[in-house]
């Protein structure tokens, strides 16, 4: 195997580019009568008599040199699986994921070109057919997408990255959604500051159209600037509800996920019949993926699976995503939680308070089996109580920030009475009594072993858990992304 390295980038170029790994290879043919290229690379150490995997590599929108894609070639010389780039038809423009869109607009179908390129995949190289992944970013989780509700049956899993495909790309004029004709494990990944970008039928691609677009141009500001609510809301939205909404169907999928925050990465995996499917959202993420998420793609997602005898079996994958076990999930003014897992009552709505979040005290042995509450004092200043959990006993009061743990005096936040009930800071609780963290933003409250940062996305999907948001209906979403081009267009004018 050969040496791996991450070449120098000019300091005011685009961090995320990765060199274009020796040994990719650059082939064309006329494929239905257009000239069509596509890249190919081979680990070094490629043995012709042993079967290996394919990993077919869809670029975006932007170039042909897919340098966002190269970490597949990287992870594929050490993991020793071969990877297939195909091309768009002209560089820097567009995929034909338009289906009313076909040879007369000069465009090509490019469904069948995917099927033309795997099956050259297939004679050229000792393909291990079990083991056939797909993966696709922006342009190219539009594309991915695309294929895969035609040709999920011949994959193990997809993993679609950070596609701007919503709601008028997946949803037919009657209001119907236009789901994938097979089930399949599949992974999306979104970045928290990717924002929407209308698509469907915003601009509809023609041959004139992508012979005089001029190449895009990737450019750094000097100074982030966070976007607003607004707008992560309506990608949201738009565009990445829809495409949940797409496996999570077409897979049979419990609407409850099982949830996971861990420094900057959220995970919402939802157990499926047949397969799963798992959104990842990447707190400071950008359009463009982190080049680790492709290891995580990897080793926790594509080695889990393989397909026999036509049909996809989980195997053992490199590392097993295993969820917060016990989290306690919380979020301002809801009445409801989301306790190591599954949804249950609160009694009353939680209240944040100065970036507090109180409970009832009751709620203390819902959220933490095992633990018994007790009130001992009862005056005209407030009550007093005891929490114990097994040799533990944490003594608390009302109004006070102080309290005692097995009669030592300890600080946390002032315990409150509201309507004759005492409301505790459950965090401290959890990490007094437990050993707890917590992680909090955005009004959402998230209990566990491990810290980590609420993005906007993560925030939105936990209050449509927690019943904070209503779920938009198919129709809403397909309105929400016409005006979203509407007001596009008029911007242009």
């Amino acid at each position: 195997m050969k040496k791996l390295y991450v070449r120098p980038q000019p300091l005011d170029g685009d961090e995320r580019r990765l060199g274009r790994l020796e040994g990719t290879v650059q082939y064309s043919e006329t494929i239905d009568g257009f000239d069509r290229t596509w890249e190919e690379y081979v680990p070094t150490d490629y043995d012709p008599s042993v079967a290996v995997p394919l990993v077919v590599e869809v670029h975006g929108g932007s170039t042909h040199n897919a340098a966002y894609m190269r970490p597949m070639a990287y992870l594929a010389e050490r993991e020793k699986f071969i990877v297939l780039f195909p091309h768009c038809i002209v560089e820097g423009v567009t995929w034909n994921v338009f289906n009313e869109l076909g040879k007369e607009d000069g465009m090509p179908d490019d469904i069948h070109y995917f099927d033309v390129l795997i099956e050259k995949m297939f004679e050229k190289y000792n393909i291990d057919k079990t083991r056939v992944y797909i993966h696709g970013q922006s342009m190219g989780d539009m594309m991915a997408t695309t294929y895969l509700k035609k040709r999920a049956n011949i994959f193990a899993a997809g993993a679609p990255f950070s596609g701007p495909s919503g709601a008028m790309h997946h949803i037919d004029s009657d209001g119907n959604v236009i789901y994938p004709e097979f089930p399949l494990p599949v992974v999306r990944t979104h970045g928290s500051e990717d924002l929407s970008m209308p698509c469907g039928m915003a601009q509809r691609p023609n041959w004139e159209l992508i012979r005089n677009s001029p190449p895009a141009k990737v450019t750094i500001p000097k100074k982030f600037i966070a976007p607003p609510d607004s707008l992560r809301q309506e990608k949201m939205e738009s565009q990445q509800l829809i495409n949940i909404k797409l496996w999570l169907d077409r897979n049979g999928c419990a609407k409850l996920p099982n949830v996971s925050l861990r420094g900057k990465y959220g995970v919402f995996q939802h157990p499926g019949d047949p397969f799963d499917f798992t959104f990842f959202v990447v707190e400071g993420g950008g359009h463009n993926p982190r080049h680790e998420m492709y290891d995580y793609l990897w080793q926790y997602f594509f080695t889990g699976f393989r397909r026999i005898d036509g049909k996809v079996v989980r195997t053992e994958p490199q590392k097993t995503f295993v969820p917060d076990s016990g989290a306690v999930i919380l979020a301002d003014g809801s009445d409801k939680a989301y306790v190591d897992n599954k949804l249950t009552d609160i009694g009353a709505p939680a209240k944040e308070v100065d970036g507090v979040i109180y409970v009832p005290l009751s709620f203390i042995e819902t959220a933490y089996p095992g633990v018994k509450t007790e009130i001992f004092y009862e005056g005209e200043d407030g009550k007093s109580a005891l929490i114990k959990s097994g040799d533990n006993e944490l003594q608390i009061s009302t109004g006070a920030r102080t309290c005692l743990l097995n009669q030592y005096f300890r600080d946390m936040e002032r315990v409150m009475q509201y309507d004759g009930v005492i409301y505790v800071p459950i965090e401290d609780v959890a990490s007094l009594l437990f050993g707890k963290v917590s992680s909090s933003g955005r009004g959402i409250h998230y209990i566990s072993d491990h810290t980590g940062t609420i993005s906007y996305d993560f925030a939105y999907l936990i209050e449509l858990l927690l019943g904070k948001r209503r779920l938009l209906t198919t129709s809403e979403m397909y309105d929400l992304e016409v005006d979203q081009v509407r007001r596009k267009q008029e911007a242009a004018k």
